[in-house]
């Protein structure tokens, strides 16, 4: 082997490795996204919960 083709396959192992990594990071991005949006949906429904005691308590005063 001469120190073209080690070098080779150094920069394919590196294109490899990079491109696990960034699939891992867009794996958690991803996760995390889901998790931020079920967080929104769960603090909406709050606020409208809230709103509607509100206005109950409104009325009955």
């Amino acid at each position: 082997m001469n120190a073209q083709m080690v070098l080779t396959i150094f920069l394919l192992f590196q294109e490899t490795t990079d491109v696990t990594w960034l699939e891992r990071l867009a794996d958690i991005l991803s996760y995390s996204l889901l998790i931020v949006f079920c967080l929104l949906i769960i603090s909406i429904y709050k606020i409208f919960k809230l709103k509607k005691e509100i206005k109950t308590l409104k009325n009955k005063v």
